[in-house]
């Protein structure tokens, strides 16, 4: 197994990654971001990867508390695990489930659940080679109805859902969300500049019904010079 090991000193972070496996960008962070703005002790990470949103809400938030870590593939778990190891001593607890998160069921009550879901169908656009990047960006194994229907039937009433999505899969998730009898809480437009149209989207999801916060972030100010508030989220700053 081929690694390089990536510092994030602004988060003081050592993250271990295939140099030719799926690698995290910036949408991890961004999803860390925003599940780090709710209040929750344990939290249920869905194809958790090389558990890098998991390190960086420790890191972004105060408090301690306990990640139940779902990871599919068996070499992308034992990565998983030496992430944790060479990051320690964490404030939080982590738990690592190498299992397929479609027949879990939680061994703690979670107050929320994330996970930067795959973005394109599988019958869709050009796969991969590389079968790890091929789950982590195709439904091979995770699709949108098998992830709401686990978050609908598996977790209590006051459980939030959290996922950052492309703005291609908008219309689908809101008919999606509907049909399971769900609701959006609040969702956060991610720009790539000021005068262009959003890219990706960050979605609150609920089981209880409530007026949809909008709100938008922009990720540069000009070519290559990230805006202040994603500076701060990367840890540049």
């Amino acid at each position: 197994m081929c690694l390089e090991l990536t510092e994030l000193k602004g988060y003081n972070l050592k993250i271990f990654q295939k140099k030719n496996g799926y690698r995290f960008s910036i949408d991890s962070f961004l999803l860390a971001w925003f599940v780090s703005n709710f209040n929750f002790r344990y939290g249920i990470e869905i194809g958790a990867g090389s558990g890098i949103v998991s390190l960086l809400i420790d890191r972004m938030t105060v408090d301690k508390k306990h990640f139940e870590l779902v990871e599919v593939q068996q070499g992308v778990c034992k990565l998983l695990e030496r992430n944790i190891e060479i990051n320690k001593p964490l404030k939080s607890e982590f738990t690592i489930r190498c299992e397929d998160a479609r027949y879990i069921l939680p061994s703690i009550e979670p107050d929320i659940v994330f996970s930067n879901p795959p973005f394109t169908d599988f019958l869709k656009g050009k796969v991969s080679p590389n079968i790890e990047k091929a789950y982590a960006r195709h439904t091979y194994l995770l699709s949108l109805p098998s992830l709401l229907n686990w978050y609908k039937e598996n977790t209590p009433q006051k459980t939030g859902l959290i996922l950052i999505e492309s703005m291609k899969n908008f219309d689908n998730y809101k008919k999606a969300i509907s049909h399971f009898g769900l609701y959006v809480e609040k969702v956060v437009f991610i720009k790539p500049f000021e005068d262009k149209n959003p890219n990706l989207f960050l979605v609150s999801i609920s089981k209880q019904c409530d007026d949809c916060k909008e709100s938008y972030l922009t990720i540069y100010q000009s070519k290559g010079i990230y805006t202040h508030k994603v500076k701060q989220i990367l840890g540049i700053v």
